[in-house]
């Protein structure tokens, strides 16, 4: 059986996509002192994320519902459209 790491520092870790997500899971992983490489089949890093909500709309939108506030709900809905 393999031994866990003793430490953070001791972990070589591949994130894949670098997006929003994964180039911050890859920062706060770098910040910790692990050994982090990178993987994205495009050229631009984080060129993606601006499109991506990484499931937050959806979110704001049963929050929206949830509240019963007819504001917010509409706004949810219009970015959901987008």
């Amino acid at each position: 059986m393999v031994s866990p790491p003793n430490t953070i520092s001791s972990l070589r870790i591949a994130v894949v996509g670098a997006g929003v997500i994964g180039l911050g899971c890859a920062l706060r992983l770098k910040q910790a002192g692990a050994d982090v490489t990178v993987y994205e089949r495009g050229s631009d890093l984080g060129a993606g994320a601006s499109q991506r909500a990484a499931g937050m709309l959806s979110a704001a939108f049963e929050s929206a519902l949830d509240a019963e506030n007819p504001a917010l709900a509409e706004f949810a809905q219009h970015a959901a459209r987008l």
